[in-house]
């Protein structure tokens, strides 16, 4: 059962030349596709528009600085709840859009005090769907080209030399979701 939404087969042949039959490339779609929900979160529709559902992201920190890095930007006013723990277990919940609890700054979120140890937020992530489409793109052509424990191939003059598989593959889902930050 196919699960890859962003492209169809039709349109991923329209930009590789593969011999791959159409039941090896979905699988290498859907492998793609996983990666980035797994990554990013996953996709809903709203009519045909497409949109994040809504994480919750949990961040721990070490010396409660006032600034938190939220691994993606949120769309605005989609921030449901802070909650901050400290040390003994205290849970406090900050109310979305107080301005005494937090300010909002791209992927920053700023505290008017200290965060504990333990931040909870729950939002809804705003996702570039063009950058997306292209780092699904790049991970499909990355399977597509993996040379497993070749780094580098030639002959006479010429040379080819290959990135590791696992490194490009973070690097191309980091370009579009960057991971947590542990600070």
């Amino acid at each position: 059962m196919p699960t890859a939404t962003l492209m169809t087969e039709t349109e991923v042949r329209k930009h590789f030349e593969t011999a791959l039959v159409a039941a090896a490339l979905q699988k290498l779609m859907d492998a793609a596709e996983q990666e980035i929900d797994h990554m990013c979160g996953k996709r809903a529709y709203s009519g045909s528009t497409p949109a994040y559902t809504a994480i919750s992201e949990v961040n721990y920190r070490s010396g409660g600085l006032p600034v938190l890095k939220l691994r993606y930007p949120p769309v605005a006013g989609s921030i449901t709840e802070v909650k901050t723990t400290d040390s003994v277990g205290t849970e406090t919940v900050l109310v979305a859009g107080v301005a005494e609890d937090y300010i909002i700054d791209g992927q920053l979120l700023r505290s008017t005090g200290y965060w504990g140890p333990m931040i909870t937020i729950a939002y809804t992530p705003d996702v570039d769907f063009d950058r997306k489409t292209v780092v699904f793109l790049q991970l499909i052509q990355l399977e597509l080209n993996a040379q497993p424990g070749q780094k580098f191939t030639g002959a006479a003059t010429w040379q080819e030399s290959y990135a590791d598989y696992e490194q490009e593959k973070q690097r191309l889902l980091w370009s579009l979701c960057a991971p947590p930050v542990f600070a």
